[in-house]
């Protein structure tokens, strides 16, 4: 029972708060105080630090992206059409492809005889660069 009134008069002692002087009014310190120079010294060191973070990643990205366009092929790249079984679709696919002359391939039909192992040849002449692209009608 005397826990209990100890506790009881500790809660009846009158509790004291204290309470911070408020500053003149809201906002009223400027920019270049000598009271914010620290605050001041590290914002403007995260500021300038980031700044130059950002113009080093813009001009490297950047260059890597105007190097890729520094020369652009003016002329139509060459693209192959082979038809391997002379069927109905491969013929009209070669025809159709042979007399289009829009878009940036120029495509030349390209007989079958010319690749002995069939389309791993012709896959391997394109992985060689000897065509830009070709498509095969099997």
């Amino acid at each position: 029972m005397s826990a209990q009134s100890t506790l009881t008069e500790r809660s009846a002692a009158p509790s004291v708060v204290s309470v911070e002087p408020v500053s003149e009014k809201p906002f009223s310190k400027k920019f270049f105080d000598k009271e914010n120079a620290e605050a001041r010294g590290a914002y403007l060191k995260v500021l300038i630090a980031g700044t130059f973070a950002i113009i080093i990643v813009v001009f490297t990205v950047f260059s890597i992206f105007w190097g890729s366009l520094w020369k652009t092929p003016v002329r139509n790249l060459e693209g192959w059409v082979v038809d391997f079984d002379g069927g109905l679709v491969g013929q009209t696919v070669t025809r159709a492809l042979s007399s289009s002359h829009a878009g940036k391939v120029t495509w030349t039909p390209v007989s079958a005889d010319r690749f002995r192992d069939g389309l791993n040849e012709l896959a391997t002449d394109v992985r060689e660069q000897r065509t830009w692209v070709a498509i095969a009608s099997a």
